[in-house]
C-alpha cells in the first residue's frame, strides 16, 4: 500500500494522498470492500483507469473512517458522497482525495513536466507573472483548483488571476475570480514529482 498521507489540514478538513505503484488485482486482494465496489466501476473498460478508480476509493475509506460509501456525480460532473463534500484529482502515478462534512472542498494534482510550456499561453494572463516551469505549473493546478471550487460558474482560466507569491515547496497564493470580484486563497505543495493545490471554505459557496 503506497500511501503518502492522510492529513486534518484543518477543522472538518480532511486530505489523503496516494502513489499509486500496485495491480488491480493487488488492490482487491488488499481491501475486500473494494471488490463490492467493481460492481460499479464496470464501464472502465482500461485497467489502468480502473486501477486508478480503487485507489480513490481506498483513500475515501481511509478519510471517512472505513464507511461503505458510493461515488456518484452530480449533472455538471462534481464528485458526490452521501454526507461529505468531496473533491477528487489523479494524475500520472498519484491520486488525491478531499473531503469535508460541512465545507465546499477543491483539489488538483498534476504531475511535473516541462509540457506546461507548450500551453501557457492558454491559461496564463498577461497581467500574471508565471515565467518557470514551476510557476506555470501552480498557475495551471490553482486555477483548477479554483474552478472546481466554483463549479456552478463555469470559469475559463482567464477569468480568474493569479496574485503574486514568493514560491517555496509549500504556500499559499490567492486567487481572484473576476467574474464574482472574490479572491480564494489556494494551498499548494510542489516537488521533482508533482504540484498539489487545494482550497477549501464556507459550504453556502459551493451548493
Amino acid at each position: 500500500m503506497a500511501l503518502i498521507s492522510v492529513e486534518n489540514i484543518a477543522p472538518d478538513v480532511r486530505l489523503a494522498l496516494w502513489y499509486i505503484e500496485e495491480t488491480t488485482e493487488e488492490l482487491l486482494k488488499s481491501d475486500t470492500r473494494l471488490g463490492k465496489v467493481m460492481l460499479s466501476l464496470k464501464p472502465y473498460h482500461c485497467r489502468e483507469r480502473l486501477r486508478d478508480k480503487l485507489v480513490v476509493y481506498e483513500l475515501v475509506f481511509l478519510l471517512t473512517g472505513g464507511m461503505p460509501v458510493e461515488i456518484m456525480h452530480l449533472p455538471n460532473g462534481k464528485p458526490s458522497i452521501k454526507g461529505w463534500r468531496i473533491s477528487i484529482s489523479d494524475t500520472r502515478g498519484y491520486a488525491a482525495v478531499m473531503i469535508s462534512k460541512n465545507k465546499n472542498v477543491a483539489i488538483d494534482i498534476e504531475y511535473f513536466s516541462n509540457r506546461v510550456m507548450h500551453v501557457s499561453h492558454k491559461f496564463i494572463r498577461p497581467d500574471e507573472c508565471a515565467e518557470t516551469t514551476s510557476l506555470q505549473l501552480i498557475n495551471w493546478s490553482a486555477k483548477e483548483t479554483v474552478y472546481k471550487y466554483f463549479s456552478e460558474q463555469k470559469l475559463q482560466y482567464f477569468d480568474m488571476r493569479l496574485l503574486p507569491f514568493c514560491l517555496a515547496e509549500r504556500g499559499e497564493v490567492g486567487v481572484e475570480n473576476l467574474k464574482q470580484n472574490t479572491t480564494l486563497s489556494v494551498y499548494y505543495r510542489i516537488n521533482s514529482a508533482f504540484v498539489l493545490t487545494y482550497a477549501w471554505g464556507e459550504s453556502g459557496l459551493w451548493e
